[in-house]
């Protein structure tokens, strides 16, 4: 019986815990999804208005491995 009983409160937990994180602020991801959205379609101007006006870095395994800064999508 203690253990269904700890295995309901860690359960409870666990679900209280992802339905609060599911509601909490502003949607973060949403400009990695304009990015995303923006190079899968060719469209590097909509993807670059996604970024912060410092620029990305990209590092990659594939030369010249790092683009860094506001022209870093121009290589």
């Amino acid at each position: 019986m203690q253990s269904f009983a700890l295995f309901g409160a860690i359960a409870l937990l666990g679900f209280s815990a992802a339905a609060g994180a599911a509601v909490a602020g502003p949607d973060v991801m949403a400009p990695v999804r304009v990015f995303v959205d923006g190079f899968n379609k060719g469209d590097m101007k909509a993807a670059a208005q996604a970024l912060s006006p410092a620029g990305l870095s990209i590092i990659d395994d594939v030369p010249p491995h790092v683009w860094a800064g506001p022209n870093a999508l121009d290589s």
